[in-house]
């Protein structure tokens, strides 16, 4: 973060600070008339928890001490359940005067406290653009540096597959083009090398009349941009790609009412990458929690008109957040009620005043083990695609967009052929190696942004994006004849063979909804079969099969 922002940030921390001050004066002169009443002395509390928990995020420490003094002593006096005596008053108006002291002082220092803060990450991304030269290149490459990315203009193929032992990219467009060598083969090679399929590629211009939509799925790539490729739908194209990556990044909830703690959980939380919404209104909670959706909870305790602990019993009765971890926001003094906190619901605490570093490996951790659980809830054990359920919600999300947006989707459902004859053959872990199997296979094969899940005991289901109905039947055929081929291990020198039969069904205006759209593959996916299997029938298709 840049010194000027430090200031910034630094500056509108002391404005509500005073603000904070002029507060906790007016709550300090309703306790003085009614030192009975506990209504006052909890508003006090609650300032001096605010100052302990900011204070020393922003490099005033002795802020923090003096919050944690004057929580504590109030905290006392609220659990006697008497009135508070003239000498305590004493004590605490004291330490509110000491408090504003010091934020004189540190106003007068020629160097402001610098707010501890994580360094951002830098925003640039690097994409390989990879196509002979060219003028044409050359003005592309311009086109997209001026936009913010930092453009590395690699030449040839060997050049490029040679770039990849160096590190990767974080996005690459690649002509497909090359009269030497082969653009599907360097794609192949970079997918090999990603952990995981992430890295958006596009695919430029066009290999003779009939590219091939279908060798650029086949090879990882994310999608293509015709010859010659116009720059601005690059980089649409690419926009698009990381936002559903963005999309995919955690949503975490802060429920805090002091201002500058607020910010500051929202500038470290945002600068990992995180989604961030900050409740400051304890009443907007639920609003903000079925809005939102969370997948994690920052709580703080003292909240103006009801604590934490009321918060989190609610959100734990509330359907669809009974497993989201939350996270309690403590002082010091309000460890003793861990086991309050955990009766409510509360998965851990963070002690304030917060360090970065402790935010962020706390709720890493947590995020971590709520996304296993998850991924075991809606994923199928043998094949590790989507369950049932969870395929049919993001199916029914893909026809939405169809409805709305008139983007092309295809239904796919696919079936084992003759599965009772393998397990006659080849005995039980026949069913189970050939799903298995072909469900691996589909997940190399298919674009990251395709849905994929398990339909049934023998049945696996996909939706292709961007794909018109030659070219679904297409991709399918392909498929077909690849994993013919593939031995299935099924025990210690031992492989069996499958094939699949496909039943497909454009979205179309006639599809009202996700039923309809399942049945007509399922029918086609009926006739596939009834015609021997290992065929790919098109729903409304004159000839009905690739």
């Amino acid at each position: 973060m840049s010194h000027s922002g430090r200031n910034q940030l630094w500056e509108k921390y002391y404005e509500e600070s005073q603000a904070l001050l002029l507060d906790l004066d007016k709550h300090l002169a309703a306790l003085a008339q009614a030192p009975w009443e506990q209504t006052p002395l909890l508003a006090v509390q609650r300032v001096f928890h605010n100052f302990a928990g900011s204070g020393t995020i922003y490099a005033a420490p002795k802020i923090s001490a003096l919050g944690g003094e004057g929580e504590y002593l109030c905290a006392s006096m609220a659990l006697s359940g008497r009135a508070v005596l003239e000498g305590e008053m004493e004590q605490i108006e004291a330490l509110a005067r000491r408090i504003r002291s010091e934020f004189q002082l540190l106003l007068s220092t020629t160097t402001r406290p610098a707010v501890v803060q994580v360094e951002r990450p830098k925003g640039s991304l690097l994409l390989f653009l990879v196509t002979p030269g060219s003028p044409l290149a050359s003005d592309l490459k311009d086109y997209l540096s001026k936009r913010g990315l930092v453009v590395e203009l690699i030449t040839s193929l060997a050049d490029a597959e040679r770039r990849l032992d160096s590190g990767l990219p974080d996005l690459a467009a690649v002509d497909a083009g090359f009269p030497n060598g082969s653009s599907f083969d360097f794609v192949r090679a970079l997918r090999s090398m990603e952990p995981a399929p992430a890295i958006p590629v596009l695919l430029l211009g066009e290999r003779g009349p009939f590219l091939d939509k279908v060798e650029a799925i086949h090879c990882g790539a994310d999608g293509f941009v015709p010859d010659p490729p116009d720059p601005a739908t690059l980089l649409k194209k690419f926009k698009s790609l990381l936002a559903r990556r963005k999309a995919a990044a955690a949503r975490i909830l802060a429920v805090e009412d002091d201002p500058s703690q607020a910010h500051y959980m929202e500038e470290v939380l945002s600068s990992a990458g995180y989604q961030v919404k900050i409740c400051m209104d304890p009443s907007q909670f639920e609003a903000n929690l079925h809005a939102f959706r969370p997948q994690l909870v920052l709580m703080d305790i003292l909240l103006p008109g009801m604590s934490g602990y009321d918060l989190m019993k609610f959100l734990r009765q509330e359907e669809g957040f009974a497993t989201v971890p939350a996270i309690f926001i403590t002082t010091e003094g309000q460890r003793r009620n861990q086991v309050q906190a955990a009766e409510a619901g509360g998965d851990d605490f963070l002690v304030k005043p917060i360090s970065p570093e402790d935010l962020l490996a706390l709720v890493k951790s947590r995020l971590a083990r709520y996304r296993s659980i998850q991924d075991l809830m809606d994923h199928d054990e043998l094949t590790g695609m989507l369950a049932h359920t969870p395929f049919l919600k993001e199916a029914r999300l893909c026809l939405n967009r169809h409805s709305r947006r008139g983007v092309a989707y295809a239904m796919v459902l696919l079936q084992v052929d003759r599965m009772a004859d393998q397990i006659l053959t080849h005995g039980p872990k026949a069913h189970d190696a050939v799903i298995k199997g072909l469900a691996k296979f589909l997940q190399r094969k298919i674009r990251q942004t395709d849905i994929m899940g398990r339909y049934g005991e023998q049945q696996l289901a996909v939706v292709l994006e961007h794909l018109e109905p030659m070219d679904a039947l297409r991709l399918i055929r392909r498929l077909q004849q690849e994993f013919a081929t593939m031995d299935q291990p099924i025990g210690p020198r031992r492989t069996v063979r499958g094939t699949f039969s496909a039943g497909v069904a454009m979205a179309d205006p006639t599809v009202k909804t996700l039923k309809d759209w399942l049945d007509r593959s399922g029918a086609s996916l009926q006739e596939a079969v009834s015609r021997g299997g290992n065929q790919t029938v098109l729903f409304g298709g004159e000839k009905g099969q690739a």
